[in-house]
This record gives structure tokens, C-alpha cells and sequence, in this order.
């Protein structure tokens, strides 16, 4: 079994980049894996009843970005035209050349995964203002249905560190 479930006996599933490092969500690790020289990223789960003496499923999953851009540049011109309608929403004709269209594919490729990023960092920010205002009883309900923490007491801001501090390790690396 992967060391990350014996630390972590609640976690059902993680992202494993190439330099080892795990985390909650796929998205953090394929942002993590951009910087690195192998992009791979394998998702792995825990196997129901599994115990420590079980192995754990190791899917490898290769970076979509990188696999959409292997794929364009082997498409003819009606490839690349037929790929950025479907794919990435965009409207090219075929009078361009070959070159340029794949120009035009590769920048839209770019947008397309650029925003992974941005959205999970908005969406921690976003997150942590929001339970800033809520009162304690709601806290606990959002912990309780977003974090799956159940909390007691009757400490607000106790309540709220603990609230703050579980969204911060929802967006950050899984120890290992």
C-alpha cells in the first residue's frame, strides 16, 4: 500500500506526480506536474478493505495537455479545423496554412489549460471568505458537507481555524 494511505486512513484517492509528491485533487497535480520534466501524473486509489499488506491501483495518466498537443500536431488541416471546433470551441476556416492553423490550435490549447491553475486558487480564496461569515452553526455544516469534518464546541473562532485550516490542505500537497 501507498505510504500516503497509511498516514492518511480517511484518504480514498490521490494525484501522485513524478517527484512523489500527492495531492487531493487532479488539478493541483497537473499543475504541479507543468513545472516538472515528466508531466505524468498517476491517479491512485485505495481498494475497498484494502489493508496494509494490499497494493493499490496505479493508474498513469499522462497530462491532457501535452496529449492534445502530441495529437494536433500529427492532424492534417481538416484535423486541426475539426479538432478546434470540438475541442476547444473555436472557429477556424481552411484557408490558412497547415502551420498556421496548428499555430492557432496550440495558443487555444494553451488558454484551455492555463486556467486550471487560477480557477484553484480562486476557488480556495472564494472558499475562505466565504466561511469567514458565516455564523457557527453554519460553519459546522459547511465543514460537515464540504470538508468531511464533523466539529464540536462552541468556540467560533476555533471552530473557524479549523474550518480555515482544512480548506488550506484541501488545496495543498498530501504528506506522505
Amino acid at each position: 500500500m501507498e505510504k500516503v494511505f497509511k498516514k492518511n486512513p480517511g484518504l480514498k484517492e490521490c494525484y501522485k506526480t513524478a517527484d512523489g509528491k500527492c495531492f487531493y485533487q487532479e488539478n493541483h497535480a497537473k499543475n504541479h506536474a507543468k513545472n516538472l520534466d515528466d508531466k505524468n501524473v498517476q491517479h491512485i486509489t485505495r481498494p475497498a478493505g484494502s489493508d496494509e499488506k494490499e497494493s493499490t491501483n496505479l493508474k498513469v495518466v499522462e497530462d491532457p495537455k501535452t496529449a492534445d498537443t502530441k495529437l494536433v500536431k500529427g492532424l492534417s488541416k481538416e484535423g486541426l479545423v475539426k479538432f478546434a471546433a470540438d475541442e476547444l470551441n473555436m472557429t477556424l476556416t481552411m484557408e490558412p496554412t497547415k502551420a498556421q492553423l496548428l499555430a492557432e490550435v496550440l495558443k487555444g490549447i494553451e488558454a484551455k489549460y492555463a486556467t486550471d491553475s487560477d480557477n484553484s486558487s480562486k476557488e480556495k480564496d472564494e472558499a475562505i471568505a466565504a466561511v469567514k461569515e458565516l455564523d457557527i452553526e453554519t460553519l459546522k455544516k459547511y465543514a460537515k458537507d464540504n470538508l468531511e469534518l464533523t466539529l464540536e464546541g462552541d468556540d467560533k473562532e476555533e471552530i473557524l481555524n479549523q474550518v480555515l485550516n482544512a480548506i488550506e490542505a484541501k488545496f495543498t500537497v498530501i504528506e506522505e
